[in-house]
């Protein structure tokens, strides 16, 4: 259960691989949310999903390219 692990480590890198998770299983309104969750607890985090191979397929969706324009990615 990934909410589940949250529930245990509420960390920006927890977020982070929620997150990738839920992108590899193609539920990106999910990894949206969970990207969002850990840029707020660590903005470092926008350059990790930005330049990070695990977040290829997933960045590649509108919905992370826009999450990551509104966090001053171009």
């Amino acid at each position: 259960d990934l909410e589940g692990v949250l529930r245990l480590d509420q960390s920006a890198r927890a977020e982070l691989v929620v997150a990738e998770t839920y992108g590899v299983g193609g539920e990106v309104d999910m990894a949206v949310i969970h990207l969002q969750r850990a840029f707020d607890l660590d903005p470092s985090c926008v350059a990790t999903v930005d330049q990070g191979m695990a977040f290829v397929p997933v960045r590649q969706t509108a919905a992370v390219r826009s999450l990551l324009a509104r966090h001053g990615v171009k």
